[in-house]
């Protein structure tokens, strides 16, 4: 097995951060990175609770879209 030094480690984890910052900006990749499975997914059945009591709409589903077609 490769052995990877402790600076090369926490290089990977800037980087990976960093391109989750990038791509899903500060909070998201703060619930990808840093929370649990079960903690990620308390937050985001919280999330999806929160904008749905403020007026979001639902957003279709790819296969639900396709059976109205």
């Amino acid at each position: 097995m490769l052995r990877v030094s402790k600076e090369k480690r926490a290089r990977i984890r800037e980087i990976e951060r960093n391109f989750h910052e990038r791509a899903f900006g500060e909070e998201l990749a703060r619930v990808n990175l840093d929370m649990t499975k079960d903690e990620r997914h308390r937050y985001l059945a919280w999330m999806r609770e929160t904008a749905r009591k403020n007026g979001v709409p639902r957003a279709p589903r790819l296969f639900e879209s396709l059976e109205d077609e």
